[in-house]
């Protein structure tokens, strides 16, 4: 019976969660919208750089953007909702997570936090993904600092890659994780795999 209980409070809070982004999303965006329709411009072959100072992030979510661009169909409007939706889902992975790994309570304060709502579904902020992918990357890495390296904190460390490649927010992780680490081949090794995303 507990756990019924448990499973309808988180498909509550989901649904809750979800429909204030999504009504959010409704009454207007800022700035950062306004700048990924304008980068929206330049192919997803091109680059963005010199076509615009609107997008001075890492290459990661102009591509993501790309997507939601075409599956809205190129129309501005879907694509202001396409761009709420997908954030919204990401929010929601974020709290799944938070759910099982740290409680009910931890995960309902992050996915019912007004200041959460408003970020994803107004200001369309796309820091919750490269949190998200990089959550995920350090459920991967584990803290198992005294064994060598294996194939699943390589993976982590690809993940974590990736996201520095959305956005640099976890640029210092790498390194944080590398003094952790014992011998100079591993220490290397957690530095220079997530690496390519710093260019």
């Amino acid at each position: 019976m507990k756990d019924t209980r448990l499973n309808w409070l988180f498909f509550v809070v989901l649904a809750a969660g979800i429909a204030a982004r999504l009504f959010v999303s409704t009454l207007g965006h800022n700035y950062d919208m306004d700048s990924w329709q304008v980068a929206m411009q330049t192919p997803v072959t091109g680059n963005v750089y010199p076509d615009t100072f609107r997008y001075p992030y890492a290459p990661g979510w102009f591509f993501v953007l790309h997507a939601l661009y075409f599956l809205a169909g190129h129309d501005p409007v879907n694509f202001r909702f396409a761009v709420a939706a997908f954030l919204t889902l990401v929010d929601a992975g974020t709290f799944f997570i938070l759910w099982r790994k740290f409680g009910k309570l931890a995960g309902c304060w992050f996915f019912l936090n007004p200041i959460s709502i408003v970020l994803t579904g107004y200001h369309r902020n796309f820091d919750n993904l490269a949190i998200f992918v990089a959550l995920l990357a350090a459920f991967l890495i584990k803290d198992e600092f005294e064994k060598p390296v294996s194939r699943q904190t390589v993976l982590g460390l690809a993940v974590l890659g990736f996201s520095l490649v959305l956005k640099h927010i976890f640029f210092i992780f790498p390194f944080w994780l590398a003094v952790k680490q014992r011998g100079i081949a591993q220490k290397l090794i957690v530095i220079l795999i997530p690496s390519p995303s710093f260019s």
